[in-house]
């Protein structure tokens, strides 16, 4: 199972909340050291290994951590 057909089969609004979401947080944080296409894969890794519709992303290239509940169930 591959996770980038994974990100283009989720429903349009999803994508794009998902994509704000990690453009805010690579906007506001002071250093990137990975673009928002590395952050996005870790965005499904960790959805798919919780397979739930609340799940944690925690970054150290960002220092931040994101909860979203409106994650679709896989």
């Amino acid at each position: 199972m591959t996770l980038v057909p994974l990100y283009e089969t989720l429903h349009e609004r999803y994508r794009y909340a998902i994509s704000r979401l990690f453009r805010r947080s690579l906007r506001d944080a002071k250093s990137v050291a990975c673009n928002s296409y590395r952050v996005r894969i870790l965005a499904f890794r960790v959805a798919i290994r919780q397979r739930c519709t609340e799940f944690q992303l925690r970054s150290t290239t960002v220092g931040l951590c994101v909860t979203q509940n409106t994650f679709p169930v896989f």
